[in-house]
């Protein structure tokens, strides 16, 4: 009886940790489909930016980049490319993504992208001083095994509708 007892409280406890995983990879899931960059129309000053999350928001991240680093990664390129766009309806260009630094603390999301993506050296400020909101943009179409997504398509859709313009 003890040891069905024990084998109980094993699983329930692997059940609830998984569970937990499993919710962080579905909150980030949410936090990149609902990001929308905002700016005031007609006011170059305000330029759509990467959001600066909480500490909370911060660990959901990480926990699920460490649960499915594949689909995790989605998230990362689809927060980018939303930037991107919002750039381009705004002021018809990319901007710099780091002007908030890139270390994990401030800048989750850049910092992410430049450890998936080996764009540049963190360990060196002058490599990393500039990374154009183009760039991850850049990166995702010459890495196919995004376009399974399809919010990243569908946002890859409405830049390149946003090119030809």
């Amino acid at each position: 009886m003890k040891a069905i007892f024990i084998l109980f409280l094993i699983i329930s406890n692997s059940y609830n940790t998984l569970a937990k995983k499993d919710s962080c990879l579905v909150e980030f899931k949410q936090i990149a489909e609902d990001f929308n960059p905002h700016y005031i129309e007609n006011n170059s000053s305000i330029i759509p930016d990467v959001p600066i999350y909480s500490k909370t928001q911060r660990k959901i991240i990480l926990r699920a980049i460490k649960m499915d680093k594949k689909e995790a990664e989605n998230y990362v390129m689809l927060i980018l490319l939303k930037v991107y766009k919002a750039q381009l309806e705004c002021c018809k260009m990319g901007y710099n993504l780091v002007d908030h630094g890139y270390e994990k603390e401030n800048n989750i999301i850049v910092y992410l992208f430049i450890k998936m993506s080996r764009f540049c050296n963190m360990n060196s400020k002058m490599d990393c001083s500039y990374i154009s909101s183009a760039i991850p943009y850049n990166w995702v179409k010459s890495h196919q095994e995004y376009f399974r997504c399809s919010a990243i398509q569908t946002e890859l859709d409405n830049i390149e509708k946003l090119n030809q313009q």
